[in-house]
């Protein structure tokens, strides 16, 4: 396991380390998945594009319209309600 250090941009953008990149064969438009854990951790997966939209295309065939509207407006509703 390697461990390096990155530091955030004033943008909020962080670059990995070569050694990282390398290792985990990340090029630019590398997509991942970034998720944080209770004790202040970030987790980042490479993912594959095209595994996520299969995933994403098998998902979207089992949606029903109606059940779409409703989201969108429960959404707004939600959203509405604390703006």
């Amino acid at each position: 396991m390697l461990v390096e250090t990155a530091t955030m941009s004033d943008r909020g953008q962080l670059i990995l380390p070569q050694k990282i990149r390398k290792a985990i064969g990340a090029e630019q438009h590398t997509l991942f998945a970034v998720t944080t854990t209770t004790d202040n951790m970030v987790l980042l997966k490479k993912l594959d594009p095209l595994e996520v939209f299969r995933e994403l295309r098998a998902k979207s065939v089992k949606l029903d319209p109606a059940v779409i509207d409703r989201e969108i407006h429960e959404t707004r509703a939600w959203y509405r309600d604390r703006h």
